[in-house]
């Protein structure tokens, strides 16, 4: 789910109407994409399928204050506060084509002590040719990586049987419509 926060403020006087106070909302969680290109060459070419992407011990639960300032103004400011993750990293996986992961904000840096909880994401991918399938996982692990607020994280990753690039991105969180129709959500090919 994704949440937002914003801050305004109205003045009536006595014996006037009201009218709308404007809101501009801001996202306090990260959203982390992955977009996927196989290296599929041609007729007698492996076929090379991305079956899914799956985000391991990203923190996707916690608890966030939002502070007003100046509120008695007519220009109040707001502030996100610290993020409160009471509860252990969790795996989640997401299936390619979907829209991605939110996150909660937060600097990841890879530790390697025995047994470390390190920020990765692992693809599992098929490639078949001449009638047999083989399926692999390959997991990337983060060094570091700081993952702001209202900010989409873009991987795109490219599968061919020689290699596996990853090419991220950063950009701000740009609000989209709900018909993926349109063409405006990072779908992978």
């Amino acid at each position: 789910y994704d949440v937002m926060y914003a801050v305004g403020n109205g003045i009536k006087a006595d014996g006037q109407t009201t009218s709308d106070v404007a809101l501009t909302f801001q996202h306090a969680l990260s959203w982390i994409n992955f977009t996927v290109t196989c290296g599929n060459s041609g007729d007698g070419a492996p076929a090379i399928t991305c079956n899914s992407i799956t985000l391991n011990n990203a923190y996707f639960n916690g608890q966030n204050t939002v502070t007003a300032n100046a509120f008695n103004t007519t220009s109040p400011t707001v502030e996100l506060g610290t993020w409160n993750t009471t509860n252990a990293s969790v795996t989640e996986t997401h299936t390619v084509g979907n829209t991605g992961a939110l996150v909660i904000p937060k600097s990841y840096t890879k530790s390697n002590e025995a047994n470390a909880k390190n920020l990765s994401f692992t693809i599992n991918y098929t490639v078949q040719q001449g009638g047999k399938t083989f399926t692999y996982d390959y997991t990337h692990v983060f060094e570091t990586v700081t993952w702001d607020p209202g900010k989409k994280y873009t991987y795109a990753v490219t599968i061919t049987l020689k290699e596996i690039t990853i090419a991220p991105s950063v950009g701000p969180w740009v609000d989209y419509d709900a018909d993926p129709s349109d063409n405006d959500v990072d779908n992978p090919s």
